[in-house]
């Protein structure tokens, strides 16, 4: 069910078949319009927006109470902490009281015939249900902090959380109701009762090795393993001999060591480069895989001329692609929408990993919503019938057709007069100038961090080409990681004379307060190649941190153009790259690493 183009954090309350939520967001219906209280018919399958709604009621800002229901009557709190009594069946209003001013965390409960509802501010109410709404039992502030969770019944009493203390209510003389009794514990199997493999598990499964260098001996893995049952009991295996499997760079030998004849002995490819590589081991029936990354040591370069992200690299695909940029440039150039498309379905074809796409609203995904969403055709605009979408479609389709991108598509509709784009990928690959491109559809990872190494660099410099998009007027932000640090040309950064766009360094942190960082103006441009290093050095306990941008095949300027330092420093970290593409692409080519 389509409730809005945001989160919901209303829980929904379930009563029966139908489902009570709510939400403080943009409505899919209007985005104009902020908030709906809904109910659904919860029987349904598939995408029931246009099939199971029972009603819906507008602009209710029900943004985190969920809704309490009591004898066919739904009780809500919204934001601004007024209780309204609704009619379950329909939705209309019966009755409203305002409980005090505040936000609402905590959502309202039920028990021994009243109503407790709480306001951040601490004002805690007990009302009583009646006729035409509620009348208010006590209302009072709890001393102390703000309030955060929900009241709940127990034993008898009521508990009220507040950032300071739990307060129970209650009568001091009454004993505590019984708890029902808690279920015995089910016998668990001892181990020796059955020893029959059900799981395989490789240890380490994940590995991280450095090969040898010119300065370095290298590293190897051992790599052993692990027998469970069917009710997860370990299982001695010290007798048992798996059949092991390479693919990928790389050699694996049995182990020497006395007691792990049984493991295997990964050794790295020395002239693989960045590679990946995976071990199964086979038991019986019983299969596991454990996965090698090789990063060697710098110097580092990149070019994404293979069409691949490299496999090495943690967080980067999926939220990346590789596209033709020279296609990208000749299509803009006769059709705009037809360089859209070369984005949006090669992002289809290679997240989807599949030679045919279909987008179309029968699944909870909304594919075909979301393909209009992001041409800006989902509201105002939107197709009708499929000559309309052949209207806005088909030229660009027909231009990547012609370059090969795609073999052929198809319109249709579904029973319910849907339409549904259907999509075949094309032979054709990067044979121009290869960039790796940062997606704008990715709704939790176009503000991320990718990483390319081990975390125990320091002392290095990286350097990328970058270009940044534009759509709707705004810019994205982008840069690279270097040591643990940041540094990124930013859409706007805060100067004494407002908000411009500027160059920062900063330290990486799990939260957007910035405990080191310094920022300077810098007008960049969209759609503009820019050369950006950045270079970290330890030294009398601090970290230095140098950072030039400047456009790319201009002469590099010899002045830094941002420096900061760190007196209290992060000292190691891989090398990596950032981007926040939420409004706009971003471009990404010849990535470089070097030792200082």
């Amino acid at each position: 069910y389509d409730a809005s183009l945001r989160g919901i954090n209303t829980t929904p309350t379930v009563i029966g078949n139908s489902v009570f939520c709510g939400h403080a967001e943009e409505n899919v219906f209007d985005t104009t319009v902020m908030g709906a209280l809904f109910a659904i018919d919860g029987t349904g399958t598939g995408n029931v927006t246009k099939t199971k709604e029972l009603w819906i009621k507008p602009t209710v800002m029900l943004g985190r109470a969920a809704p309490l229901f009591v004898n066919d009557r739904l009780y809500i709190v919204d934001d601004g902490a007024m209780l309204s009594v609704r009619d379950s069946k329909t939705g209309n209003e019966i009755g409203k009281q305002k409980l005090g001013t505040g936000e609402v965390f905590s959502s309202p409960l039920y028990a021994d015939g009243k109503i407790y509802c709480a306001i951040r501010s601490g004002i805690t109410a007990i009302l009583e249900p009646t006729e035409k709404g509620v009348k208010i039992v006590h209302k009072l502030r709890l001393e102390g902090d703000t309030i955060h969770g929900s009241a709940i019944a127990l034993h008898g009493r009521v508990y009220i959380p507040t950032g300071d203390a739990i307060f129970c209510i209650g009568h001091k003389d009454q004993a505590p109701v019984a708890p029902d009794p808690r279920p015995a514990v089910p016998e668990e199997t001892p181990w020796s009762a059955d020893r029959t493999p059900a799981q395989l598990q490789l240890t380490p499964v994940e590995s991280l090795l450095r090969p040898v260098g010119r300065q370095s001996k290298g590293q190897t893995q051992t790599i052993g393993f692990r027998l469970f049952n069917a009710n997860g009991r370990y299982l001695d295996s010290k007798s048992v001999k798996p059949a092991y499997e390479l693919k990928g760079p790389g050699k694996i030998e049995p182990s020497k060591e006395a007691g792990k004849e049984n493991q295997v002995v990964f050794t790295p490819d020395p002239n693989a480069g960045h590679a990946v590589s995976f071990v199964t081991a086979k038991v019986g029936e019983l299969t596991s895989t454990a996965r090698i990354r090789t990063v060697p040591n710098f110097p580092w370069s990149f070019d994404f001329q293979n069409g691949k992200i490299p496999e090495s690299w943690i967080g980067s695909a999926y939220r990346h692609i590789v596209l033709d940029d020279d296609l990208l440039q000749s299509l803009k150039t006769q059709n705009p929408r037809a360089a859209q498309l070369y984005i949006y379905l090669t992002t289809a074809f290679v997240n989807g990993n599949a030679p045919t796409v279909k987008f179309q609203d029968a699944g909870p995904r909304q594919a075909w919503n979301d393909l209009l969403r992001y041409f800006d055709l989902s509201d105002e605009g939107k197709p009708a019938t499929i000559d309309d979408a052949k209207k806005e479609f088909d030229a660009g389709l027909e231009l990547l057709a012609k370059e090969k991108v795609i073999e052929k598509w198809d319109w249709s509709q579904d029973a319910a007069g849907n339409l549904e784009l259907t999509v075949g990928r094309g032979s054709r690959g990067v044979t121009g100038s290869a960039v790796m491109c940062k997606i704008t559809t990715i709704p939790k990872g176009t503000r991320s961090q990718g990483w390319m190494g081990q975390t125990h660099l320091h002392d290095y410099t990286i350097q990328v080409d970058l270009r940044g998009s534009t759509r709707h007027n705004k810019m994205p932000a982008m840069g690279v990681i270097n040591q643990r640090y940041t540094l990124a040309l930013e859409s706007a950064v805060e100067t004494p004379d407002g908000a411009v766009p500027g160059l920062q360094i900063r330290s990486w942190v799990s939260r957007l307060e910035l405990r080191f960082a310094k920022s300077i103006p810098f007008a960049w441009k969209y759609d503009v190649w820019y050369t950006m290093k950045f270079q970290s050095e330890n030294k009398d306990g601090k970290a230095t941190l140098r950072g030039k941008v400047w456009p790319r095949g201009e002469a590099e300027p010899a002045a830094w153009t941002i420096e900061g330092i760190d007196e209290t420093p992060n000292v190691s970290g891989s090398p990596g790259l950032f981007g926040q593409a939420t409004d706009a692409e971003v471009f990404v080519d010849n990535v470089k690493v070097t030792a200082n």
